[in-house]
């Protein structure tokens, strides 16, 4: 499996450098024109993220695991399910490889020149809160986890097998903060 990481560090006052084909691909896949203008909105994050790059000599990695984007399952919805049920009849899931994904991302970054005792933090897309809410609990040196949301029941979530038998939602939010500071957004 090849994991294609967009870096995007400072570069000894000269700006930030990103790799060319970091978002092209995933854009043109998505039926986006990587040369159209940037909406306003994604400007100012961008430029705070940029910015929190500068002042804390800190790195910005984004990663999509398998089955996200490029990699996302085709066909209709009757063969995503059979596909599905195949994973899980070898004891697999979709998710729970994604966390697999997750981990080695990780475990990636650590490895890029100096990189190795940067503090790490997971922020989650919605899609990706359970993903990365379980990857929390195995990943042993993690800053925060920020989730757009807590994590939903079994019913909505991604297939894990069998995890609401040991545990709620809840429970599982209580773990990872156990382990690190979660980040969720304040309710309205």
């Amino acid at each position: 499996m090849v994991v294609e990481l967009a870096r995007l560090l400072q570069c000894g006052g000269r700006g930030v450098e990103l790799h060319p084909r970091a978002f092209g691909d995933e854009q043109a896949h998505a039926g986006l024109d990587p040369k159209s203008p940037v909406p306003p909105d994604r400007q100012k994050t961008f430029a705070g993220w940029m910015r929190y790059v500068r002042e804390n000599q800190a790195a910005y990695i984004t990663f999509a695991p398998r089955g996200v984007g490029m990699t996302a399952l085709g066909g209709d919805k009757r063969y995503q399910t059979q596909i599905r049920r195949r994973f899980m009849l070898l004891g697999e899931t979709l998710a729970s490889s994604q966390v697999w994904d997750v981990l080695r991302a990780a475990e990636a970054a650590r490895t890029l020149p100096g990189l190795a005792g940067v503090p790490l933090h997971f922020h989650a897309s919605p899609e990706m809160t359970e993903v990365a809410t379980f990857a929390t609990l195995f990943e042993p040196k993690l800053a925060s986890l920020s989730l757009a949301h807590p994590p939903r029941s079994d019913k909505v979530a991604p297939d894990f097998l069998n995890w609401s038998r040991i545990l709620t939602p809840g429970q599982l939010l209580q773990l990872a903060g156990q382990r690190t500071k979660v980040n969720l957004p304040a309710k309205p």
